[in-house]
Protein backbone atom coordinates (compact mmCIF):
# COMPACT_ATOMS: atom_id res chain seq x y z
CA UNK A 1 0.00 0.00 0.00
CA UNK A 2 1.57 3.80 -0.79
CA UNK A 3 1.34 6.25 0.98
CA UNK A 4 -1.09 7.87 -1.07
CA UNK A 5 -3.74 4.95 -0.45
CA UNK A 6 -3.29 5.51 3.29
CA UNK A 7 -3.73 8.87 3.25
CA UNK A 8 -7.18 8.10 1.49
CA UNK A 9 -8.58 5.63 3.31
CA UNK A 10 -7.79 7.93 6.52
CA UNK A 11 -9.61 10.63 4.66
CA UNK A 12 -12.66 8.34 3.90
CA UNK A 13 -13.09 6.93 7.46
CA UNK A 14 -12.50 10.39 9.23
CA UNK A 15 -15.35 11.97 6.59
CA UNK A 16 -17.58 8.61 7.41
CA UNK A 17 -16.95 9.71 11.21
CA UNK A 18 -18.34 12.88 10.54
CA UNK A 19 -20.81 12.05 8.28
CA UNK A 20 -22.26 9.41 11.02
CA UNK A 21 -21.94 12.01 14.03
CA UNK A 22 -23.93 14.77 12.43
CA UNK A 23 -26.49 11.95 11.72
CA UNK A 24 -26.15 11.01 15.79
CA UNK A 25 -26.31 14.89 16.43
CA UNK A 26 -29.36 15.37 13.86
CA UNK A 27 -31.18 12.87 15.88
CA UNK A 28 -30.63 14.84 19.49
CA UNK A 29 -31.67 17.45 17.95
CA UNK A 30 -34.55 16.19 16.01
CA UNK A 31 -36.37 14.62 18.94
CA UNK A 32 -35.61 17.87 21.35
CA UNK A 33 -36.85 20.30 18.89
CA UNK A 34 -39.87 17.77 17.88
CA UNK A 35 -38.13 17.95 14.35
CA UNK A 36 -39.56 14.77 12.43
CA UNK A 37 -37.68 16.03 9.54
CA UNK A 38 -34.31 16.27 11.48
CA UNK A 39 -34.99 12.59 13.02
CA UNK A 40 -35.43 10.73 10.01
CA UNK A 41 -32.46 12.72 8.15
CA UNK A 42 -30.31 10.33 10.42
CA UNK A 43 -31.77 7.20 8.78
CA UNK A 44 -31.46 5.28 5.35
CA UNK A 45 -34.80 4.35 4.21
CA UNK A 46 -35.91 1.35 5.36
CA UNK A 47 -34.00 1.53 8.76
CA UNK A 48 -35.49 0.37 12.05
CA UNK A 49 -35.85 2.12 15.55
CA UNK A 50 -35.94 -0.57 18.50
CA UNK A 51 -36.93 1.12 21.89
CA UNK A 52 -38.64 -2.35 23.33
CA UNK A 53 -41.87 -0.19 23.99
CA UNK A 54 -41.67 0.97 20.13
CA UNK A 55 -40.58 -0.76 17.14
CA UNK A 56 -40.90 0.75 13.41
CA UNK A 57 -39.29 2.85 10.73
CA UNK A 58 -37.52 6.14 11.51
CA UNK A 59 -40.92 7.95 10.32
CA UNK A 60 -42.99 5.82 12.69
CA UNK A 61 -40.65 6.47 15.48
CA UNK A 62 -40.59 10.32 14.49
CA UNK A 63 -44.39 10.46 15.17
CA UNK A 64 -44.31 8.43 18.68
CA UNK A 65 -41.78 10.08 20.32
CA UNK A 66 -42.83 13.48 19.08
CA UNK A 67 -46.38 12.86 20.66
CA UNK A 68 -45.09 11.52 23.56
CA UNK A 69 -42.47 14.35 24.55
CA UNK A 70 -45.29 16.56 23.64
CA UNK A 71 -47.97 14.90 25.71
CA UNK A 72 -45.27 14.19 28.78
CA UNK A 73 -43.03 16.64 29.03
CA UNK A 74 -42.47 20.23 29.25
CA UNK A 75 -38.85 20.23 28.07
CA UNK A 76 -36.31 17.65 26.79
CA UNK A 77 -32.69 18.09 26.30
CA UNK A 78 -30.62 14.83 25.09
CA UNK A 79 -27.05 14.63 25.30
CA UNK A 80 -24.95 12.27 23.17
CA UNK A 81 -21.46 12.20 25.13
CA UNK A 82 -19.01 8.71 24.21
CA UNK A 83 -19.44 7.85 20.94
CA UNK A 84 -17.58 4.51 19.58
CA UNK A 85 -17.49 3.55 16.22
CA UNK A 86 -15.86 0.91 14.45
CA UNK A 87 -15.82 -0.18 10.63
CA UNK A 88 -16.04 -2.98 8.13
CA UNK A 89 -16.35 -1.96 4.55
CA UNK A 90 -19.15 0.04 4.16
CA UNK A 91 -20.66 -1.18 7.15
CA UNK A 92 -20.01 0.47 10.58
CA UNK A 93 -21.25 -0.29 14.24
CA UNK A 94 -21.55 2.14 17.06
CA UNK A 95 -22.30 2.93 20.53
CA UNK A 96 -23.25 6.48 21.53
CA UNK A 97 -24.34 7.00 25.44
CA UNK A 98 -26.74 9.46 25.82
CA UNK A 99 -27.83 11.27 28.87
CA UNK A 100 -31.29 12.53 28.72
CA UNK A 101 -33.30 15.21 30.81
CA UNK A 102 -36.93 15.15 30.20
CA UNK A 103 -39.02 17.76 32.71
CA UNK A 104 -42.33 16.64 33.22
CA UNK A 105 -44.98 18.65 35.68
CA UNK A 106 -46.86 16.45 38.53
CA UNK A 107 -49.45 17.99 41.08
CA UNK A 108 -48.08 21.99 39.93
CA UNK A 109 -44.58 20.70 40.63
CA UNK A 110 -41.42 20.39 38.26
CA UNK A 111 -39.54 17.53 38.23
CA UNK A 112 -36.31 16.28 35.85
CA UNK A 113 -36.04 12.67 34.97
CA UNK A 114 -32.48 12.26 34.39
CA UNK A 115 -31.90 9.02 31.91
CA UNK A 116 -28.38 7.93 31.32
CA UNK A 117 -28.38 4.79 28.33
CA UNK A 118 -27.04 3.98 25.54
CA UNK A 119 -27.72 4.29 21.56
CA UNK A 120 -26.20 0.44 19.74
CA UNK A 121 -26.32 1.57 15.78
CA UNK A 122 -25.88 -0.46 12.71
CA UNK A 123 -24.55 2.48 9.55
CA UNK A 124 -24.01 1.91 6.34
CA UNK A 125 -22.69 3.79 3.21
CA UNK A 126 -25.58 4.13 0.47
CA UNK A 127 -25.17 6.97 -2.33
CA UNK A 128 -22.24 8.49 -0.90
CA UNK A 129 -23.94 8.93 2.65
CA UNK A 130 -23.39 7.36 5.63
CA UNK A 131 -26.88 7.02 7.89
CA UNK A 132 -28.05 4.80 10.79
CA UNK A 133 -30.16 1.74 9.73
CA UNK A 134 -31.10 -0.08 13.09
CA UNK A 135 -30.99 1.91 16.14
CA UNK A 136 -31.39 -0.17 19.56
CA UNK A 137 -32.34 2.16 22.71
CA UNK A 138 -31.07 1.02 26.12
CA UNK A 139 -31.71 2.14 29.79
CA UNK A 140 -28.61 2.27 31.93
CA UNK A 141 -30.53 4.23 35.03
CA UNK A 142 -32.10 6.57 35.96
CA UNK A 143 -33.18 9.23 38.71
CA UNK A 144 -36.17 11.67 39.19
CA UNK A 145 -35.81 14.69 41.07
CA UNK A 146 -37.83 17.66 41.73
CA UNK A 147 -36.75 21.02 40.49
CA UNK A 148 -37.36 23.74 43.01
CA UNK A 149 -39.92 26.15 42.54
CA UNK A 150 -37.30 28.82 43.11
CA UNK A 151 -35.15 28.07 40.26
CA UNK A 152 -37.12 27.33 37.68
CA UNK A 153 -37.15 30.36 35.64
CA UNK A 154 -34.23 32.17 36.86
CA UNK A 155 -31.62 31.75 34.10
CA UNK A 156 -34.35 32.10 31.92
CA UNK A 157 -35.41 35.40 33.04
CA UNK A 158 -31.43 36.53 33.51
CA UNK A 159 -30.26 35.30 29.86
CA UNK A 160 -33.94 35.86 27.60
CA UNK A 161 -34.61 33.86 24.54
CA UNK A 162 -36.24 30.72 25.72
CA UNK A 163 -35.62 27.81 23.55
CA UNK A 164 -38.83 26.10 21.91
CA UNK A 165 -39.65 22.36 21.01
CA UNK A 166 -40.73 23.64 16.88
CA UNK A 167 -39.09 24.81 14.55
CA UNK A 168 -39.53 28.52 15.62
CA UNK A 169 -36.58 27.96 18.01
CA UNK A 170 -33.68 30.57 17.43
CA UNK A 171 -30.93 27.85 16.43
CA UNK A 172 -33.56 27.07 12.74
CA UNK A 173 -32.65 30.94 12.17
CA UNK A 174 -29.01 30.43 13.24
CA UNK A 175 -28.45 27.75 10.89
CA UNK A 176 -30.14 29.46 8.18
CA UNK A 177 -27.71 32.42 7.93
CA UNK A 178 -24.98 29.97 6.40
CA UNK A 179 -27.50 29.33 3.54
CA UNK A 180 -28.58 33.05 2.90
Amino acid sequence: MSTDDSFAEQVQQLTARAQIYDAVMRYARGVDRCDKEAIVSAFHPGATVDYTTFTGSPEEFADWVIQMHLNAFTWTTHLNVNHLVEFRGDRAVGETYVQATLRFEKEGRLFDLHGFGRYFDQYELRDGKWLITFRRAIVDTERTVRVPSENKTELVAAIGNPGTRDRNDLSYDHFAKIHA
